[in-house]
């Protein structure tokens, strides 16, 4: 398929230089290395966590404030995808890098502006919603560009950009740690700093991510299926098989499941820092440990589902299976937090959920709606999380900002309670859909 307008604009320059100077088995080395990199810086949204101690104590804010903030990200990071992901498909994935470069930087430089002159908190929400819309193109960006290089290999291809997404808030979260920089001399972190630091690095990972992708447009093979087959599925076939992913009941009910685990989940991620103050007794200081529990068990879920995908059918067991044991996984998290007791173990059920999920979910996808419309129905699903995380948030924050004034490890039993109820109402729902494509021999995988 001819490269469209667009993508010619963005990548026309490079594409010259590369063919004319550089070998292309080199580079596509190089656009694979830089991805993975890129992956694993991508996720300085989700150590927000880190950051709400802070706003709380210099900014005057409360929970209801934070879970603010945390819908705008997801907000920004989720409800553009179904068009990025229909951008994906006709233009490239360079078009979603050259997108993050410009969402990035003036996201945390506002941030920093916000911080330094207590500005309203509207402005941090509204840079926190670029900053989560740059988040997603980035990485989706660079999921596309390491499945492309690798088209033969898709353990590798998909599983290992998956994972360094996994690890960079792990990553990220030990730099703020460890970086004396980044504190004032009383030991308070210093969020100017950091959003200003943020600002720049992201300016110059853009512009790597933007050449790295251009190895896309080079190379016209296939990701997934028979080496003949695009990459960019034409129009009109794009239009036939996404309308025939819309007019499927069964789809409707996968993402009402996938809204109502995925979104508890975020909840959780948003209000970490909120959650260990009530439960671990050492309070604020075990933050980073919690967030980087999470962050480890995330990772370690998303290379075990991804590297299990190609042996489950040899044991009889299907990816819906394996979704099921990772929705009961945030099933034991929010039992545990209604007792108020082991955030070590919530921290890594949490996480083990969590990153399992982000794994399996495409792949069933793929496997029952095909390829040809991944970036789209990926980006349908992802309305899931931005609905649920703004939901659900919105209801810890009122639980916890009435519930919580008096210090309690209890306080939160109510709100997780019904977060139990919900991750159970969608595993019920999850076997109803598996028992429908089972029916029709749809899942093919």
């Amino acid at each position: 398929m001819t490269v469209s307008s667009i993508e010619n604009a963005l990548t026309h320059h490079i594409r010259q230089v590369v063919e004319t100077h550089v070998d292309k088995n080199h580079f596509k080395v190089f656009s694979f290395v830089f991805s993975l990199i890129t992956c694993l810086c991508a996720a300085s949204v989700l150590i927000i966590s880190i950051f709400t101690p802070w706003l709380i104590q210099y900014l005057n804010y409360n929970q209801f404030i934070i879970n603010i903030i945390g819908a705008f990200i997801a907000i920004g990071m989720y409800l553009p995808l179904p068009y990025l992901g229909y951008l994906a498909d006709v233009h490239g994935p360079v078009i979603l890098a050259v997108l993050s470069l410009f969402m990035f930087f003036p996201g945390y430089m506002v941030a920093s502006l916000v911080v330094r002159d207590n500005l309203h908190y509207i402005y941090l929400c509204i840079s926190y919603g670029l900053i989560g819309c740059a988040t997603s193109c980035l990485y989706f960006s660079s999921l596309l560009t390491c499945a492309k290089v690798f088209p033969n290999h898709k353990s590798l291809s998909i599983t290992a950009p998956v994972a360094c997404y996994g690890l960079s808030s792990l990553l990220l979260s030990g730099l703020l740690d460890s970086v004396n920089w980044f504190y004032y001399e009383n030991g308070d972190l210093n969020l100017y700093r950091c959003f200003r630091f943020f600002a720049f690095f992201y300016f110059i990972l853009g512009v790597i991510n933007w050449v790295s992708s251009v190895i896309v447009t080079i190379e016209r093979d296939l990701i997934f299926e028979e080496e003949q087959t695009p990459l960019i599925e034409p129009d009109d076939i794009h239009k036939r098989d996404f309308g025939v992913f819309l007019r499927d009941h069964s789809m409707y009910l996968f993402l009402f499941a996938f809204f109502l685990i995925v979104g508890p989940l975020e909840t959780c991620i948003t209000n970490i820092g909120s959650i260990t103050t009530v439960i671990d007794p050492n309070g604020r200081k075990a933050i980073p440990l919690q967030v980087s529990l999470h962050a480890i068990f995330s990772t370690a879920s998303r290379i075990l589902v991804g590297g299990s995908l190609d042996y489950l059918p040899m044991i009889g067991v299907t990816p819906v299976h394996l979704m099921i044991v990772l929705v009961l996984s945030g099933t034991l998290a929010f039992t545990l937090i209604t007792q108020g007791s082991h955030m070590d173990l919530i921290s890594i059920c949490l996480g083990f959920s969590y990153g399992g999920l982000f794994a399996i979910t495409p792949n069933i996808l793929v496997s029952i709606w095909g390829i040809g419309i991944f970036g789209s129905s990926w980006g349908l699903f992802m309305l899931a999380p931005a609905a649920g995380s703004t939901l659900f948030g919105l209801l810890y924050a009122l639980n916890f900002d009435t519930m919580c004034k008096v210090a309690s490890r209890f306080c939160l039993w109510k709100v997780f309670s019904a977060l139990a109820l919900c991750t159970v109402t969608s595993v019920i729902i999850i076997f109803f859909c598996n028992r429908v494509w089972a029916k029709r021999n749809a899942f093919k995988c």
